[in-house]
């Protein structure tokens, strides 16, 4: 999340994170730049191409939502060293001069050094070309993936563990099949399952003929929830899944990112998002009370901003989370498809499709991160995410 619009307008034009923090330290906004001679603008550490470019404004800026796109992909972090405590700019792969391409897909968060080695042609040596800064930008992305994954699956402590009260059994191998993921590869416990009838071949979940869900509160129950009956496994089964899910493609921690333009410019439909905070849970009207369709409606909302979605107690995977953490008004985490984002009265709502609820997990890492800046958005603040769609 970037709040400052000087700070997003400057490094739309090209300038570093650095400078452009120094430049709003020194009370200066896009306009009163414009205004000042060429002398003036050199006296706040502006290169002279930047200077040409804010007096002529030869170049479209990058589009706002890109801007945000790759800065919050790439974790604020430059590509290559993967270093975020040090200013960084957003470079053109293939050069503005040649393609006029502002499109994600041709821009790179470097640093400083690396970006003066990128513009650096060298007859020995390896240099930064366009292929060797694609492959950099999809590797560092890919880490970033897991490591943000790893971040928010942590327990809030050592003397506590996170635990999932949640799974939608048939959205989510779906989406693992989305993603190109295979279950099957989950041997054995795949094929024990469904040599048990407890799942069906693409994951999804299956009831016995000899079982009859009206009679169970919830799904697990009825699988048999003690360390003698299948239902342990059942649940680890579906805890591989949306932990694999979340180390494989590409999501957007909202936690973090609780803000009109930085969700319109991070999330479109399609996009998994991870949101941690006080969740509130509803019962449906005229809904069942025991077996399948025992529907509450789920909402996250703050400033005029909600998450919402509708999830199925059934699939409840604990007596303490079908009587307890999926009731009235609870701290947990969810992960949820973003169905549409609509304007309400107001209110920015995001209908969604939920994946799976967890408790226990502990507040992402800031000062703890693997890398100095990956910290979500500019290097003075300290926030955190990473994005996602499928």
């Amino acid at each position: 999340m970037i709040e400052n619009r000087t700070h997003i307008a400057l490094m739309q034009r090209g300038f570093d994170s650095g400078l452009a923090q120094k430049i709003i330290q020194a009370g200066e906004t896009i306009s009163s730049l414009k205004q000042k001679p060429g002398e003036q603008l050199a006296a706040l550490g502006i290169p002279e191409h930047l200077i040409h470019a804010l007096q002529s404004e030869n170049r479209p800026p990058i589009p706002e939502a890109t801007l945000r796109k790759v800065l919050h992909e790439s974790a604020w972090a430059c590509s290559i060293c993967r270093k975020g405590n040090v200013s960084i700019i957003l470079h053109h792969i293939d050069e503005w001069s040649d393609s006029r391409d502002h499109d994600e897909s041709n821009l790179i968060t470097l640093c400083l050094n690396h970006h003066g080695e990128a513009h650096t042609k060298r007859e020995l040596g390896q240099n930064l070309t366009p292929s060797r800064l694609r492959e950099a930008k999809a590797r560092w992305t890919a880490q970033v993936i897991q490591t943000s994954a790893a971040a928010i699956l942590k327990p809030t402590n050592e003397l506590t563990n996170e635990f999932w009260d949640y799974f939608n059994h048939v959205r989510l191998p779906q989406c693992l099949h989305l993603a190109g993921i295979d279950v099957t590869l989950q041997q054995p416990m795949h094929q024990w399952l469904l040599g048990l009838g407890l799942i069906n071949e693409d994951g999804t979940a299956r009831i016995p003929e000899d079982k009859d869900p009206s009679k169970y509160k919830f799904i697990y129950q009825l699988y048999g929830s003690g360390l003698a009956g299948p239902g342990p496994n059942v649940y680890r089964f579906y805890r591989w899944m949306i932990e694999t899910l979340l180390q494989s493609v590409r999501w957007v921690d909202l936690t973090n990112n609780w803000e009109r333009k930085s969700i319109k410019g991070l999330v479109t439909p399609g996009t998994i998002v991870v949101c941690r905070g006080a969740h509130t849970f509803k019962q449906l009207d005229g809904v069942s009370k025991e077996g399948i369709n025992q529907m509450r409606r789920v909402r996250r909302k703050k400033d005029k901003i909600e998450l919402s979605f509708i999830i199925d107690a059934w699939e409840s995977t604990s007596s303490s989370s079908y009587w307890g953490h999926l009731t009235r008004k609870s701290s947990a985490m969810s992960i949820s498809v973003v169905r549409s984002l609509d304007e309400q009265a107001g209110v920015l709502t995001m209908p969604a499709t939920c994946l799976a609820i967890g408790t226990g997990f502990g507040p992402y890492p800031t000062s703890d991160c693997p890398y100095d800046g990956y910290s979500g958005h500019s290097p003075e603040d300290g926030d955190s995410s990473s994005g996602i769609d499928i």
